[in-house]
Formats: C-alpha cells, sequence, structure tokens
C-alpha cells in the first residue's frame, strides 16, 4: 500500500466533530433554564414565608446572605464550565472564588453570632432538605450535559462545582421560603450544595471527556 492509499484508509472512517459550545453560552442557557425550573417548583409546593421581603430591609445581614448565596451560584457555574479548557482564562480556571463564597455563605448562614436577624416565627417548610436536594437534580443533569460538551481538562472538579451551582438555586429560595435558624440553614438548606458537588465531581470524572 503507498502513502497515498494509507492516508485515505487512515480518514475513509472519520466523522466531523461537534465543536464545544461557547462557555457565555453554556453559563447562560443553564442559568436561564435552572433558575426558572426551580423558581417554577419551588412557587408550586408553596409560598416564601409571610414578611420575608421586611426581614430583607430590616436587616442587613440577611439581605448580604442572600447576595452571597447569589454570587456563589453564579461564580461555581461560571467557573465549573470553563475549568480545565484550554485556553481559559485565569480566574476561570482556578475554583478559589466559588469556593470561598461558598465557605463565606455557609459562616454567614450558620452562625447566630454575625446575624441581627430575629428567627422567624413562620413555621419550617416540610420536607424542606428532600426539596432542596430533588430540585437541585434537573439544573445538575443539564449541567452535566453541558459539561460532556465542553472540553475539559479538569472533570472532577468541574463536575463538583456545577453541582454545587445546582444546588444553590434551591438553597437560596429555601432562606427566603423556610424558618431561618442557623443550625437549620446548615442542615436542611446548604448541605444539598455539599452533596450534589460531591455526586456531581464523582460522575463527571467517569462520563465526561477529557480535553
Amino acid at each position: 500500500m503507498d502513502r497515498s492509499d494509507f492516508i485515505e484508509a487512515l480518514v475513509a472512517d472519520l466523522q466531523p466533530v461537534r465543536p464545544p459550545m461557547r462557555w457565555l453560552g453554556a453559563v447562560g442557557i443553564w442559568s436561564a433554564a435552572s433558575w426558572l425550573f426551580v423558581t417554577t417548583e419551588i412557587f408550586a409546593k408553596g409560598a416564601l414565608r409571610e414578611g420575608v421581603g421586611l426581614e430583607i430591609l430590616a436587616s442587613p445581614r440577611f439581605a448580604f446572605e442572600l447576595a452571597i448565596g447569589l454570587a456563589t451560584g453564579f461564580a461555581a457555574i461560571a467557573v465549573g464550565l470553563e475549568m480545565g479548557t484550554p485556553g481559559a482564562p485565569w480566574s476561570l480556571r482556578r475554583p478559589h472564588l466559588p469556593v470561598a463564597l461558598m465557605i463565606a455563605w455557609i459562616l454567614v448562614a450558620g452562625s447566630d453570632a454575625f446575624s441581627s436577624l430575629v428567627v422567624t416565627s413562620a413555621p419550617m417548610r416540610t420536607a424542606c432538605f428532600a426539596e432542596t436536594l430533588l430540585v437541585s437534580l434537573p439544573p445538575w443533569a443539564f449541567a452535566l450535559h453541558l459539561l460532556r460538551r465542553r472540553a475539559l481538562l479538569q472533570a472532577g472538579r468541574a463536575g463538583f462545582l456545577t453541582g454545587a451551582a445546582a444546588a444553590a438555586i434551591p438553597a437560596f429560595w429555601m432562606q427566603l421560603a423556610c424558618v431561618t435558624q442557623s443550625h437549620h440553614n446548615l442542615t436542611a438548606h446548604l448541605s444539598p450544595i455539599l452533596i450534589v458537588g460531591l455526586l456531581g465531581a464523582f460522575v463527571a470524572s467517569r462520563v465526561v471527556p477529557r480535553g
């Protein structure tokens, strides 16, 4: 077989490769779809607790906590969908920002020492832990699908961050819908972030192709 025949034989079965989805498009599509889905599910199962708007206005700490929660989710998905991608900016190749925000959210939401908010007398939302966990699974599955369309070198870390981002959305809403107590905040509202993050890391490290 001469060289030309050898080359033709090599390329005979080649198929076109779909280019990776652009980072900004992936972040935008995931954020819009996930927030719409989670918000719809949360409100379908019950309203926010009574007087929560006044609580936000009366407590700068509570407003700050919610702001950190929002920032955590957006930072986690933004970095998670770009982490390890060849040529990505340095700020999107390291997990420092979302992890730091996650720790800050845990500290503020879980510490009565920083709280100027009087614990509400609103009833605890039924099965809030299970609701937070289960509602986060469809956004996590969608994030996993997007990860499979990205060229990643650190699939496990990316899977953790995207899983955490998925659980951060219902956790944010649950802080507005359920009773606010430091122990309950950590065990029922924020713990799914770690659980879904670890699940995401485990699954992504096995199913997401390396770039």
